[in-house]
């Protein structure tokens, strides 16, 4: 049973990448591809749009640019953030990093006596709990991410341990590790990840699958697990676990 879903998944994978280069194959000339029924063709299109990954119209389909669906990207990082949130346990300390992704924690969290350390000021702005207690490294505010970075803010997490961290990023891949777009995020990220004693976490999500960026943060002896989300391939999925990396991947 496992296997046969596995090929399914793979099916569907390799079916929505064909649309997305060649969108006007008809479902005879997919079914035949694939060596499928045509129906099973029509059952894989019903999954695809309902995953927001095509939509139907007039004679056909339609390949959606999903990477360009902020909406859709937005709600990817919320399941992210929620599963996230469900990972701390009572008196854990937590590393959070600049992410978009990962501040969103804060709202999700429903533990006693949790202290999240962070170089991320939109915490601020955040709603949480009274079982939450949030650190501000301090150190220069760069915007536009509201970032805390610099030598006041890495001193200061240079002196802290966490029980675990939750770390973003701007790309992930077996073969370099995770990275950044920003180069005076790159030490802090580091720090954090050197300074956690229990689980390191890297929340992706689909769109930042295999993305090399521009600085590393970290390769991946250094990270333990992955959070990300429904639409990030198998593919991907199976590549982390053969480095070692367990990934969660959110429904």
């Amino acid at each position: 049973m496992k296997r046969e879903q596995n090929l399914v998944t793979q099916r569907r994978e390799e079916l929505h990448q064909i649309l997305i280069d060649n969108s006007d194959m008809s479902i005879e000339e997919l079914a035949e591809r694939f060596h499928v029924a045509e129906i099973t063709i029509r059952r894989d299109f019903v999954y695809l749009e309902k995953k927001s990954l095509i939509e139907r119209h007039y004679g056909g389909y339609r390949v959606l640019k999903n990477q360009q669906n902020s909406e859709l990207i937005e709600h990817c990082k919320d399941r992210i953030a929620r599963y996230a949130a469900s990972l701390v346990e009572n008196n854990d300390i937590l590393f959070i990093n600049t992410s978009s992704t990962a501040i969103k924690m804060l709202s999700y969290i429903h533990k006693k006596n949790v202290i999240v350390i962070t170089n991320n000021g939109n915490a601020i702005n955040t709603e949480f709990t009274s079982g939450v207690s949030v650190y501000l490294t301090g150190g220069e505010l760069r915007y536009p991410k509201a970032a805390l970075v610099g030598d006041f803010a890495m001193r200061n997490i240079q002196n802290m341990r966490a029980s675990k961290c939750f770390i973003g990023c701007s790309g992930i891949s077996c073969e370099i590790g995770m990275t950044t777009k920003n180069a005076n995020e790159v030490n802090i990220n580091r720090v954090m990840l050197e300074n956690t004693v229990g689980r390191k976490f890297v929340l992706a999500d689909h769109t930042k699958m295999g993305v090399v960026s521009s600085f590393v943060s970290g390769t991946v002896d250094h990270i333990s697990e992955i959070i990300t989300d429904e639409l990030t391939p198998k593919t991907y999925i199976d590549s982390f676990a053969a480095c070692g990396i367990t990934v969660h991947q959110t429904s």
